[in-house]
């Protein structure tokens, strides 16, 4: 019996630990030097939130090469038991009616699940940070980097910007390694279009799931990514239905939905505005109408304000229809071949539209009851994507092709 409570002690002492850890939310890696100046060290900066309520002293950031950091020769600490009074020039904006508290001293209480940055104390870079706000608040703790004996932190950069391996980040707290939230990167992966590993302003943010998001919108406005809470598509009848769900959105435009028929090679079937900037859930739907017989591929893609744009994971929908056998080729510089079952003999009307939906053709195709192969000529349409539907009394098949 004693074995056994010790065991029910020491999991429930475990599961304590692991809700006090702080979960690391994301760093600015290359941050802009002042004019004139290489210091970029001092602008760089790390966010998270916080598990248990304490004072800021019980926290503290590792950085290093090896896994895990806090106890494997780190590179870079950032200390809380050093916070200390704001040196540098640099100044940070809270918009939004968020509450900005900025953190000087080691005593300082942090509420749980409060958002928190540990920047260096002689940062002069002007920040705004509203989009890291959370519940109204925003705590900022400036970190004495200069003579600390337990935080090193180059002011000529520590953050890897273009690190060939992983690099890997982590909090402690109150003494707790918390192991179980690492992070990693890879600084040759910034993807955004047009950025390098070296440019100004890349930064890294984690989704719930811990998934990396390599971000680029410049050194002093901090954009996070919206937050996607769910992303589906479901057969409803000859439709899919394709939903998401978002946490909140900062500085978002639009979301564009994109189908594939092979989950590699995506085109956008549907623009829909964002809701812009807001802190509170939204739901989406779109319906498309034209599936094709069997696998049909969908991702969502975010654009921000500034074109910056994330994919969320791909889902798939497989649509057995009944009478579409086959169509081929699929990209055409002339005809297509379609081969298809009828349950009576009949006439099968092929309807052509754009990726509009503009109705291009109708063509009207007898069939003998069963198996049929027919051609179907599309000399006439321009290069492009078209879509093809066949309407008989007992069925619709929708399909997709090119055309060259």
């Amino acid at each position: 019996m004693s074995k056994i409570y010790s065991l029910i002690l020491s999991f429930c002492i475990s599961q304590i630990l692991v809700a006090q850890c702080p979960v690391i939310n994301g760093a600015m890696v290359n941050s802009c030097a002042p004019s004139g100046g290489t210091a970029e060290g001092n602008n760089e900066f790390i966010y998270f939130t916080t598990g248990a309520s304490g004072a800021i002293s019980l926290y503290k950031f590792s950085y290093g090469s090896n896994t895990p950091p806090a106890t494997n020769s780190p590179t870079g600490i950032l200390a809380g038991t050093h916070a200390a009074a704001k040196t540098g020039t640099g100044t940070i904006v809270i918009q939004n009616g968020c509450t900005l508290h900025e953190v000087t001293s080691p005593s300082t209480v942090i509420p749980a699940s409060s958002s928190v940055v540990f920047i260096p104390y002689n940062f002069d870079q002007q920040y705004d940070m509203s989009a890291l706000c959370k519940n109204g608040d925003l705590y900022v703790v400036y970190i004495d980097i200069t003579a600390a004996s337990d935080s090193k932190w180059s002011n000529n950069g520590t953050l890897a910007n273009a690190a060939t391996t992983l690099r890997y980040l982590q909090l402690e707290y109150n003494g707790n390694t918390c192991t179980s939230g690492i992070r990693s990167y890879d600084g040759d992966l910034w993807a955004n279009p047009g950025n390098t590993p070296e440019a100004d302003g890349n930064s890294l943010a984690w989704d719930a799931s811990g998934n990396t998001q390599y971000v680029n919108n410049g050194c002093s406005i901090i954009v996070t990514p919206v937050k996607l809470i769910s992303f589906n598509a479901i057969q409803k009848g000859k439709d899919v239905t394709v939903t998401w769900k978002t946490a909140n959105e900062i500085n978002a435009k639009q979301f564009e939905v994109e189908w594939s028929a092979d989950g590699t090679n995506f085109k956008n079937i549907s623009t829909m505005n964002a809701a812009g900037t807001s802190d509170v859930s939204k739901e989406y739907s779109f319906s498309d109408k034209n599936i094709t017989t069997g696998n049909n591929f969908y991702r969502l893609k975010t654009i921000d304000a500034d074109g910056k744009f994330t994919y969320s994971p791909i889902v798939k929908v497989n649509f057995s229809g009944s009478s579409l056998v086959k169509i081929y080729p699929q990209i055409t510089s002339g005809n297509l071949t379609l081969e298809l079952n009828a349950n009576e003999q009949g006439v099968t009307t092929a309807l052509i539209f754009d990726h509009t939906g503009r109705l291009l053709s109708t063509k009207q195709i007898p069939v003998v009851s069963g198996y049929n192969k027919v051609q179907l000529t599309v000399n006439n349409l321009p290069a492009g994507g078209y879509i093809l539907k066949l309407v008989n009394v007992n069925d619709i098949n929708i399909t997709r092709f090119s055309k060259l």
